[in-house]
């Protein structure tokens, strides 16, 4: 991703905590002085906000929405991402029994997803003026969210991460979310 940013003369700066979302544990966390004095950027956000509790989530919003006020005030957009589905990855599980026909796919019902995410995308739909990037476009069909598809395709490495591809997918959601918000500006 950052390859394709620098060709847009765009710098990436990665402020990724491992397990810590934005303003989750640390009020005064380093990333939020940074990112008060940045103007005229985009700014992106994701995280498993799943796993938050909708009166967590409830505290999380002041801040944010007010973050983000200034954020918008500083000439940036803002572009959310919805949290990747989690797909229990058993602890039996192996690649090869997927590849071999063992196993057609590795999914949940998408019903599953849907009822886990609930206060997550609430919170984020609460937001106004950012551009939201819905990750399960990627996961998700009709009926099941995958970490391996029926065509075998994987895009989850672990419970927790996309794999490569599925990051490579997820980057190029970004990179079309950015390309409309440059057309906007113009």
């Amino acid at each position: 991703m950052g390859k394709k940013l620098n060709k847009r003369n765009y710098e990436l700066i990665n402020f990724t905590q491992p397990g810590k979302i934005y303003r989750r544990t640390l009020r005064e966390d380093k990333r939020v002085n940074f990112l008060m004095d940045i103007e005229n950027s985009i700014l992106i956000f994701g995280g498993y906000y799943q796993r938050e509790s909708n009166s967590e989530l409830k505290s999380l919003f002041n801040l944010y929405k007010a973050d983000f006020e200034i954020f918008l005030k500083n000439n940036n957009k803002i572009i959310f991402l919805t949290p990747i589905p989690e797909v229990n990855m058993p602890t039996d599980y192996s690649i090869i029994q997927v590849i071999k026909e063992e196993k057609k796919d590795l999914s949940i019902p998408k019903t599953m997803t849907i009822d886990r995410n609930k206060f997550a995308i609430d919170f984020i739909n609460k937001f106004k003026e950012i551009n939201i990037i819905d990750l399960s476009k990627i996961f998700c069909d009709e009926f099941k969210c995958y970490a391996i598809t029926p065509n075998k395709l994987i895009l989850k490495s672990d419970y927790h991460h996309p794999s490569l591809k599925g990051a490579e997918m997820i980057n190029n959601l970004i990179m079309k979310e950015i390309e409309k918000i440059e057309l906007q500006s113009n």
